[in-house]
């Protein structure tokens, strides 16, 4: 058998695995690539190597394509017509289940061209937002946030009588007397509400400042802006103003892992609630967190209130000098690097185009490392400290064990689908990649 002719069968072969996927080759293209490959210098061992890289990705592709199809027929097949008083459907992914539940929506006021107030089924207030390219980001932040307990909004895809997408849902309110405020009008809020004078003139005078963007900025001072805004708010007690710090600095290290990069004060807020005449606090967990890349940022960086810094930096200020709040959150995650990084993998790829997870899956696996390298050279747990996060951890195998649960493949009853094979099978395929091979083939466009 001559070189041209092993070429050409063996790709036949290959192409094999591709026919039962509903994906067919014609001759010509084929015989394209065989010509392509037969002028290269390369040996018949290196020909058969990126063969089979430039298949593997190309059968994983059509894996994941397919695998996202079958989830929408799914989705279409467990609902019923809509029943009375009902105007359209929910897709939610809790703790895992993807649940599809009919429900009435009421819109209640019009907040801006993208954003509606409504309400669900009469009871629950939420957030409505138009259908963008980012909208995948939310389903998928949210059901991240449940696997490290971090306070997100429930969110939805909304769905009309055909299944056709309407609408993201965050339910971020637990009652209707309950407003949001992003910061920079919170700081608005204080300077007519607080009796806080001196605090209220120097975060005026600090927020001047640092709106002019010449102006020198240190992750201390915007860190520390953000607690004096909450220590200055009208009737907050001590007790409160812990737990906003303490949510606000483990929303940070949940930034960076999401590759959350546009935090700025517009995109940060709280939830106020004034009942009996007094006003209660909470860090707002509906926030715009899936911008994950800007033109004027690097893949190292990420935007803290007025300033650009690192992610580096900006992990390392906070284990530093506020080793306390966040040291839950980062023990967590050096102790569960591999089982995070799988799980998120398997979330990522529910929702994401092909392409599109395996971008972003990279950078939540390197983000995920970043901080838990990080925390090992910062950690200084005693004696006390190492029972409690023992204890710590255990719960938190716990509680996820129903979230790898609901992958199985046999929880069918719940719409669950299993990633696991999928998953390790890219993981190792990964290691086949070979640079030469993706060049040399691409170019046949096959």
């Amino acid at each position: 058998m001559d070189r041209r002719e092993y070429i050409d069968k063996y790709i036949r072969k290959k192409l094999e695995d591709f026919k039962d996927l509903g994906k067919n080759y014609d001759d010509k293209k084929i015989n394209d690539l065989v010509d392509c490959l037969d002028k290269t210098n390369s040996s018949l061992e290196d020909l058969t190597i990126m063969i089979d890289t430039k298949f593997s990705y190309q059968l994983r592709k059509l894996n994941h394509n397919s695998y996202l199809s079958s989830l929408k027929k799914y989705y279409l097949s467990s609902v019923e017509k809509l029943k009375h008083g009902n105007n359209c459907y929910l897709l939610s992914y809790d703790k895992g289940n993807k649940i599809l539940e009919q429900a009435t929506i009421t819109e209640n006021k019009k907040i801006d061209n993208e954003l509606t107030l409504v309400t669900i089924n009469k009871k629950n207030p939420a957030y409505k937002k138009s259908i963008t390219p980012s909208s995948d980001y939310e389903l998928i932040i949210s059901d991240m946030a449940y696997l490290l307990n971090v306070k997100y909004a429930k969110t939805y895809f909304a769905f009309n009588d055909e299944m056709n997408p309407i609408g993201v849902l965050n339910e971020c309110f637990d009652s209707p007397t309950e407003k949001f405020l992003n910061l920079e009008d919170t700081l608005k809020f204080i300077k007519e509400e607080s009796t806080k004078f001196t605090l209220k003139e120097s975060l005026v005078a600090y927020h001047d400042r640092h709106m002019n963007k010449d102006y020198h900025n240190s992750i201390q001072g915007n860190i520390e802006y953000v607690f004096s805004m909450f220590e200055a708010l009208p009737d907050i007690k001590k007790s409160n103003v812990e737990e906003l710090k303490k949510d606000f600095l483990t929303m940070k290290i949940f930034e960076i892992i999401i590759n959350s990069v546009d935090n700025n004060l517009k995109n940060i807020g709280l939830i106020i609630n004034k009942k009996n005449l007094k006003y209660t606090y909470r860090l707002s967990p509906s926030y715009n967190k899936y911008t994950i890349s800007k033109d004027n940022l690097s893949e190292d960086e990420i935007i803290c209130n007025f300033m650009t810094t690192t992610k580096q930096e900006l992990i390392e200020y906070i284990l530093t000098n506020h080793y306390d709040y966040i040291k839950d959150i980062t023990s967590i995650i050096s102790c569960n690097v591999q089982t995070l990084s799988l799980l998120f993998k398997q979330i990522i790829e529910e929702h994401l185009s092909f392409e599109k997870a395996n971008e972003y899956n990279e950078l939540v696996d390197k983000n995920i490392k970043l901080i838990a390298n990080t925390f090992e050279k910062y950690k200084k747990f005693d004696e006390k400290d190492e029972v409690l996060f023992s204890e710590q951890n255990d719960e938190y195998e716990n509680r996820i064990a129903p979230f790898i649960d609901n992958y199985d493949i046999k929880d069918n009853k719940k719409g669950s689908a299993s990633f696991v094979t999928i998953a390790i099978g890219i993981l190792i395929g990964t290691i086949l990649l070979i640079g030469i091979a993706i060049f040399v083939i691409s170019k046949a466009n096959l």
